[in-house]
């Protein structure tokens, strides 16, 4: 919060008091948030599908128009020039640990908006309520002297599978999966430095040629580059003049580059199937024997070679904390 807050008030020295009384009166009792259904997890059965659906719509139904009150408030030109800035110099530590002092310089020089969707639920409150999409805009040209992208949009999908793990149980896990979003620096102002690009240049490679992506050229470039950047924060921890560092040790902005596990929709879809079924199961009181335990130590990484050249291992937790928390409260945070 520090770091961000700093660079606002650079910013905006002579921001009104009483706007902010004025804002801070204006903030809504947001609804109670369904962060619970989010947290990625290995599970062997849990509440029906269906009934965590019903909860999120519900909520997302009576948040809509809360939202769109708030968006007049937003565009108030008083409000609209620091709005986002001053959100996110406020932010919970849960989010404000992975903005690094030059991040608090772009988010406070260069956002202009963001926005939150569960794009995969339609106007009929049917589809995926899970799924996130976050669209981020930025002033461009001199305006923002790092990157060209006028917007950034990243989406985060969903998804469940079920294994087999090393002694043959049953596993489920659920989660959010995304695909990295490339940033157009400007030169020398990538704050990931080079990572995001490598991980882009990697998934579009393994989309390219398909196949074993650990024997990709891409692929040894992005393992160079993460090492590279975990040698380098392990020495900035034993500089003490250095700021703490990211919890991932990189920028907020290889949150872009996140992408969780390989579970398709159509594997996700057909999880779902079995998961269903296995619940109906249980409910009668049948036995599972196959059923795994999720807090087996022989519990297999499922994620195919992701899980060590994933830039920012934090994604999905980062996003649904700005989904479930920033973003619903944005107002109050905005008048702290």
């Amino acid at each position: 919060m520090l770091r961000l807050n700093s660079v606002c008030f650079q910013i905006f020295p002579s921001f009104s008091s009483v706007m902010v009384g004025q804002v801070k009166q204006l903030a809504v009792s947001t609804l109670p948030g369904t962060r619970q259904w989010h947290s990625s997890r290995s599970v062997v059965f849990h509440e029906p599908i269906a009934n965590i659906h019903y909860t999120v719509r519900h909520s997302v139904k009576l948040m809509t128009p809360l939202i769109q009150k708030r968006s007049e408030i937003i565009n108030i030109p008083e409000v609209q020039a620091e709005f986002w800035m001053r959100v996110f110099a406020s932010a919970p530590p849960e989010i404000d640990e992975y903005i690094l002092s030059s991040d608090a310089q772009v988010l406070g020089e260069c956002l202009k908006n963001m926005n939150v969707e569960r794009f995969e639920l339609d106007a009929q409150g049917n589809g995926e309520p899970r799924s996130l999409r976050f669209t981020f805009e930025f002033k461009t040209g001199e305006e923002n002297p790092f990157f060209t992208n006028e917007k950034l949009v990243k989406e985060f999908y969903w998804r469940q599978e079920v294994s087999k793990n090393a002694a043959g149980k049953t596993r489920t896990w659920e989660g959010l999966v995304s695909e990295p979003v490339r940033i157009n620096w400007k030169k020398d102002s990538d704050l990931t430095k080079g990572m995001l690009d490598a991980a882009c240049d990697l998934f579009e490679a393994e989309k390219k040629n398909g196949g074993d992506r650990k024997k990709l050229p891409e692929y040894a470039a992005l393992v160079k580059k993460v090492e590279e950047a975990e040698d380098e924060v392990a020495n900035a921890q034993d500089d003490e003049d250095d700021e703490d560092p990211s919890p991932v040790g990189m920028s907020f902005f290889g949150f872009f580059g996140y992408r969780g596990r390989d579970v398709s929709a159509a594997q996700s879809k057909e999880a779902a199937k079995e998961i269903e079924s296995r619940w109906v199961k249980v409910q009668k009181g049948e036995e599972m024997e196959d059923a795994g335990d999720s807090d087996d130590e022989d519990e297999e990484d499922d994620s195919a070679g992701l899980e060590e050249i994933d830039i920012f291992p934090d994604g999905d937790d980062l996003a649904v904390a700005i989904a479930e928390d920033l973003w619903p409260d944005a107002l109050s945070y905005y008048g702290m």
